[in-house]
């Protein structure tokens, strides 16, 4: 590129390599990401999440404050100060009506060159399993003023340039455990050549996240230039969950590092983060990149419409009844099938902060059992037995919201299969079979007696067959005393046929059959 003859120490050669790649690099601002070889496009669920993937904004379910420092490339014999700073607020809107989330980034090499951007994104569920988000951006370049820069022509006209980008992201959930992401960054293409046209290059990003309990693991992969990047990390959670060991890797053209990092998060409310990153190839001479990220979460808890498969549902709703069985002599029966109180009794070793939560989740559980969506309330109540997993009340009200769901599955069994034996019922009753569509009729309205045109049918078919059969009764009784036996014969068993309780009919049968000999 022509701006190779700023090529000077080192701190020249890493202005020069981010210019022969690219403005704008993506380099990831947080450290938690940091600490797991840059791995966040698949994991996200906070507010840095506006940069590496805006649709799983879409987790977040409280306002978040979040900033961060990095010292890159520590150590440079030039003792250069690379470094990048960092600011994200996100602020969900409530349920169904997504998360907005702004954001601030700073990459300096003091003296020499600077970029800034500053974004706002918008998050939104299509569905409890895909959520989508878009980030628009204000990107600003600018060069410094020194002996290097100030007569090369290059810089004759300005030091600075800027753009406008985007960019564009889905999350895919198919259960609560899983995530799938696809992030399209920079799909404007934005120009923020000089004096000719140096457009910042547009990102295909693909995330997987797998998620259990204690831990988190995540794989990126990254296409920009036609340039393919690899990471992956994981995360693991001690300590109730409240210290966490990341170690990762990040591979790509010509460069390979290792991520090591540490968290520790307060009772949900403030988080503390740093990454180290290690180059195994690439430069040298540095004992590594280092990220610090403060986060802290406030404000009241917004619903989340998580997306539990059946299977992860069903394991919440038999983890919680073996739970309740084994301290249900500590549990009053009454309480277990009263209508659920209004406030819930927390355990003495609570904190405030967490007393708080509890409130919340279970508020927000009992708004959706009062509606009828019991699942959704069992996915809150679930939340408090992450924090107090012997909440006796969590328990007891995921059991009841678990009775109903099963009543209710069994009755919409019991409807499709009315249903069902209503429409063979008619395929019978058309081919002349009355007994078979009368007992998959009646069969039916056990199941479902609310049908009250099925009842309808029934009342009518027995006074068909009654009809019926009776008359095929008194035919028979003429044929038989014009002497027409086989005929008289072949009416009465065409009678029971119909009406297999006609008495009279069976009595005339056998005594015909009788004087023929049969």
């Amino acid at each position: 590129m022509r701006y190779k003859k700023l090529a000077i120490t080192i701190s020249g050669w890493l202005l020069i390599t981010r210019m022969a790649f690219g403005a704008f690099e993506d380099i990831g601002v947080s450290a938690r990401a940091w600490g797991m070889g840059n791995t966040f496009v698949g994991i996200g669920d906070s507010a840095s999440s506006i940069y590496y993937n805006p649709a799983a904004l879409v987790r977040l379910n409280r306002t978040e404050l979040l900033t961060s420092y990095s010292q890159l490339y520590y150590g440079l014999s030039d003792e250069s100060n690379l470094n990048q700073s960092y600011l994200a607020f996100a602020y969900p809107l409530g349920e169904k009506r997504g998360t907005i989330a702004l954001e601030w980034l700073n990459y300096n090499l003091p003296g020499y060159y600077t970029e800034t951007t500053l974004a706002t994104g918008y998050a939104s569920r299509l569905t409890s399993r895909l959520g989508i988000g878009l980030t628009l951006k204000s990107l600003l370049l600018k060069y410094g003023q020194n002996k290097y820069t100030v007569n090369d022509p290059v810089f004759a006209r300005t030091y600075d340039a800027s753009a406008i980008s985007a960019d564009f992201a889905m999350l895919y959930e198919p259960a609560v455990s899983y995530r799938l992401a696809f992030v399209l960054t920079d799909i404007l293409n934005p120009d923020v050549g000089l004096q000719s046209e140096e457009k910042v290059p547009m990102s295909l990003k693909f995330g997987f996240g797998y998620s259990l309990r204690q831990s988190n693991l995540g794989l990126d992969i990254i296409s920009r230039n036609n340039v393919l990047s690899f990471s992956s990390g994981l995360e693991y959670w001690l300590w109730r969950n409240s210290v966490a060991l990341r170690l990762g890797t990040d591979i790509g053209s010509g460069y390979q590092n290792i991520a090591f990092g540490l968290g520790y998060t307060y009772n949900q409310i403030l988080r503390l983060d740093y990454g180290m990153s290690l180059p195994l190839s690439g430069i040298k001479g540095t004992s590594g990149s280092h990220r610090l990220t403060i986060g802290l979460k406030f404000g009241p808890q917004v619903p989340v419409d998580l997306p539990y498969s059946k299977s992860e549902l069903e394991a919440i709703i038999n983890e919680a009844q073996g739970r309740l069985a084994r301290i249900k002599g500590a549990i009053p029966e009454a309480e277990e099938t009263s209508r659920l109180p209004e406030k819930v009794e927390v355990s003495p070793s609570v904190s405030s902060l967490n007393i708080e939560q509890i409130n919340s989740y279970y508020n927000q559980g009992l708004s959706y059992y009062e509606s009828g969506n019991y699942e959704k309330a069992i996915t809150q109540w679930n939340e408090i037995l992450k924090i107090d997993p012997s909440n006796q009340q969590a328990l007891v009200s995921i059991n009841k919201a678990a009775r109903i769901i099963q009543q209710q599955q069994k009755n919409k069994r019991d409807r499709e299969e009315a249903n069902r034996l209503a429409v063979s019922g008619e395929f019978d009753y058309s081919n002349g079979d009355y007994q078979a569509a009368l007992s998959k009729w009646e069969k039916a309205l056990l199941l479902n007696p609310n049908q009250t045109g099925l009842a309808q049918k029934v009342k009518k078919l027995r006074e068909e067959i009654n009809n019926k059969s009776e008359e095929l009764y008194t035919k028979g009784l003429g044929l038989y005393y014009n002497n027409k036996i086989d005929e008289a014969i072949a009416a009465w068993k065409e009678a029971i046929r119909i009406n297999p309780y006609h008495e009279k009919a069976s009595k005339a049968l056998n005594k015909a059959r009788k004087e023929i000999g049969q």
